[in-house]
């Protein structure tokens, strides 16, 4: 592999001797600088191979690749190069080299890092990465990419090894590779070696990979990507007990035929020969695979053996085959041992797999080679460096056992060294910590609901985004407009709460009458949610907002409709059906407030269609306020009942102070049921500006998904967060309803209705959970869509 002019020229902006953190071994970082670049900002740092030592005009003919290198740094990554000085050396002593250049990093930057290794280079950044996680200590690494790494081993052919021993004194070329093959670090990767007649796994490879297995084996922070140099076809490159080299030096008496290995049972000879006239002891060996026939990166163990023989003499070299496999596809992919060497390569996703992504080449390349199309699936995937993300594989935010009881994951997530996350599917960002929660939603200007203040209505023949229909209102809406909304709608919405607590009870009533039957029986078993948690608290809002008796039910199925189409793992249909139930809402909240005004307004509608006649504003902008309230208002009361009474059964003394403390001490029950499980558990902004949160660099025009439910449960914020203490201290307060100006509009209606329905349920003797809970589908929400329930 020979670098281009341009990179064999080219010099490093910075160079920086680096000493192990916990070693003597020493190496050398060669810096170079994305164009317009003072300093290090966006680091790409790649970890040189086996043996170390190279030039560095060799680590550039492996970055140059397909002018890979120049991409690099045009995308903005400052590429550095980490030489080692003792790469023969235990992988385990150069790994505290990439811890010191990891620190060293972290001293220049806060940016997300990507640390590549070539071949052993590779097993040196993912032993140091998984000590680094296992001890909890930062890496801030957002990609690992290995390149033709031997995570499953390497081959060195063994007649290969066989001549460099026993022709090491006639040659020092040979006598230098016998020495690295015998190397502590060689002895860690290679699978087959051979010391004397005996055929092994060396001790120090087992010792090397049970610590990695102990240490966690792969990093877990970060995404792993690994590219094989061999093809992923199947198949063999080489015939099995194959002859690949005659040599003879009449001259001084040295013989040597060299073969491949075989694959039978019975064991065939794979070297033999004399050196000065002294018969040689053979070696044979039976074998299952031509393991030097294998798909994979390709090496020289031939050719060296060849090129020794003619260098020591002889009228008589006769090199059959150029090349032996290295590193096979399948360990270069880390893909399980057990699978065939033989057989295709799986795709992306296999069982046992430790990388998220991979790549092979089309045919068998040299080691270390990649081809054109592996070079710009990389840069694709990598992207502008600017626009890096952390990116957590694991989390998967509609799996179902995240929906049954999403905090630990929340607290994992939260635990990593940059609590901001990139979620690639809803292409945004997430933010854990309570501290980055609260900063962006008490700061208007810097994070906002959109950038654009006022969309243009969209131009669709069939509704799919039910938030299409809401842009307009005070839910979605940006300051002038969001206070103007408020200073209308704030007032209005207090006057109408003010009677919520006599319709609370009231509707409490009539659905207890309902499940207990007339008269009430001493027992039974009903689904909650359908029962009395959904229709409660719609109908004393719908009540409320002045909606006619007989409409309330076609209402609810509207708004259930709507939520339901949040969910982004829902089909087309549930979309559509969703889209078209918030235009039915929008048509009909129009027609309400559009209807000839009484002399005295008495409903909230009637109120607030008067406000907006009086103040001139536009009906249109209360309409989608009125139909946002709609949706919104009354579910957080639902799926407060829901997760609150799974809390108060669990917790009896919190029951007792629902149902009889005073007024403070049962507020004080119910915002602590709130903060445990924020019925809304995500709200979303945008960035208006570039910012750090978090670690990470947020750009204007960015995404933001604010996990309410992890905030609140932060232990930074909250002592012994995931415990009911209905006695905690008010400050700092929960976020489950929101901060700052956007502070949710309907939050006393909940903390009215809810204590009402809670103790009415209470009340009931015996009650209990009866079967399983089923919970929303949807991360945005968290409340039980089924809730079994019996008493008596």
């Amino acid at each position: 592999m020979n670098p281009t002019p341009d990179a064999a020229s080219r010099q490093p902006d910075h160079t920086w001797p680096l000493q192990s953190t916990d070693s003597p071994n020493t190496g050398t970082a060669h810096v170079f600088l994305a164009p317009g670049h003072e300093f290090v900002r966006y680091p790409l740092l790649m970890v040189e191979g086996f043996p170390g030592s190279h030039p560095l005009s060799y680590l550039l003919a492996v970055m140059d690749q397909h002018r890979w290198m120049d991409a690099l740094l045009g995308l903005g990554y400052d590429v550095i190069l980490l030489g080692l000085d003792q790469g023969a050396d235990r992988i385990q002593a150069n790994a505290g080299l990439v811890e010191a250049a990891v620190h060293k990093l972290h001293g220049l930057t806060e940016a997300p890092l990507v640390l590549a290794g070539m071949s052993m280079g590779g097993l040196v950044l993912r032993y140091a990465l998984t000590r680094m996680e296992h001890q909890g200590r930062v890496h801030r690494c957002a990609v690992m990419l290995t390149l033709d790494t031997p995570h499953g081993g390497a081959y060195t052919s063994l007649a290969a090894q066989w001549f460099a021993q026993h022709f090491a004194a006639v040659d020092d070329g040979l006598k230098s590779l016998a020495a690295l093959l015998d190397s502590p670090a060689n002895q860690q990767f290679m699978l087959q070696w051979l010391q004397g007649q005996r055929v092994q796994a060396s001790p120090l490879r087992k010792q090397f990979f049970d610590e990695l297995r102990a240490l966690g084996d792969y990093p877990q922070h970060c995404q792993r990507w690994a590219i094989a140099s061999g093809r992923g076809s199947g198949g063999s490159n080489l015939r099995a007990h194959q002859r690949v080299l005659d040599w003879v030096d009449a001259r001084h008496d040295h013989t040597a035929m060299l073969w491949t290995q075989g694959d039978g049972d019975q064991p065939v000879p794979l070297a033999r020969g004399r050196c000065a006239g002294v018969e040689l002891p053979a070696l044979s060996l039976a074998g299952e695979v031509n393991r030097e026939g294998v798909p994979g990166g390709q090496g020289r163990n031939f050719r060296l053996a060849a090129d020794a023989a003619a260098r020591i003499g002889g009228a008589s070299v006769g090199l059959l085959t150029p090349v032996d496999g290295v590193v096979p596809t399948l360990s270069a992919l880390g893909l399980p041992a057990d699978l065939d060497p033989l057989a295709p390569i799986p795709p992306e996703g296999a069982k046992g797999c430790p990388f998220h992504a991979y790549r092979y080449q089309a045919s068998d390349h040299p080691h270390l080679y990649f081809d054109a199309d592996t070079a710009a699936w990389l840069l694709q995937r990598l992207g502008r460096a600017e626009r890096l993300a952390f990116v957590d594989p694991a989390f998967d935010p509609h799996d179902l056992a995240f929906q049954k009881h999403p905090y630990p994951v929340y607290a994992r997530l939260r635990q990593r060294q940059t609590p901001v996350l990139w979620v690639e599917r809803y292409q945004a960002w997430w933010l854990f910590a309570e501290g980055d929660v609260r900063r962006v939603l008490q700061d208007p200007t810097g994070f906002v609901k959109k950038l654009d203040p006022e969309p243009a209505p969209p131009a669709r023949i069939a509704p799919f985004d039910v938030d299409d229909y809401l842009g307009l209102g005070v839910f979605a809406s940006d300051p002038p407009l969001h206070a103007e909304l408020r200073a209308h709608l704030g007032p209005l919405f207090e006057q109408a709460i003010a009677s919520a607590a006599t319709v609370a009870e009231q509707e409490a009533q009539r659905c207890l009458t309902a499940m207990l039957g007339e008269p009430p029986a001493a027992g039974g078993r009903i689904e909650l949610i359908t029962a009395y948690a959904l229709p409660l608290p719609s109908r004393v809002l719908f009540r409320l907002m002045g909606v006619p008796e007989a409409h309330i039910d076609l209402l609810v199925g509207w708004v259930t409709a709507a939520v339901a189409a949040h969910d982004i793992t829902q089909s087309a249909g549930v979309r559509l059906g969703g889209g078209t139930a918030a235009m039915a809402l929008a048509a009909y909240f129009q027609g309400l407030l559009r209807a000839p005004l009484a002399a005295r307004p008495v409903t909230l509608l009637e109120r607030l269609a008067a406000s907006a006649q009086d103040g001139g504003l536009a009906l249109d902008k209360v309409q989608a306020s009125v139909v946002s309230i709609a949706i919104a208002g009354y579910l957080s009361t639902t799926f407060l009942i829901g997760t609150g009474l799974q809390h108060l059964l669990a917790n009896p003394q919190a029951a007792r102070t629902l149902l009889h403390g005073n007024a403070a001490a049962q507020s004080a029950v119910i915002e602590e049921l709130l903060r445990l499980d924020a019925p809304a558990q995500i709200v979303d902004r945008v960035a208006a500006q570039d910012v750090q949160l978090g670690g990470a660099t947020i750009r204007s025009g960015d995404a933001l998904m604010l996990v309410l439910g992890a905030a609140n449960r932060d232990p930074r914020a909250f002592d012994d967060p995931d415990a009911l203490r209905p006695g905690r201290p008010v400050e700092p307060g929960h976020l489950s309803f929101g901060a700052g100006i956007h502070h949710c509009i309907g939050a006393p209606l909940a903390r009215v209705v809810a204590p009402i329905a809670l103790r009415a349920l209470l009340g009931l003797r015996g009650l209990r959970l009866a079967g399983q809970v089923q919970w929303q589908a949807d991360p945005y929400l968290r409340g039980p869509t089924s809730l079994p329930v019996a008493w008596g």
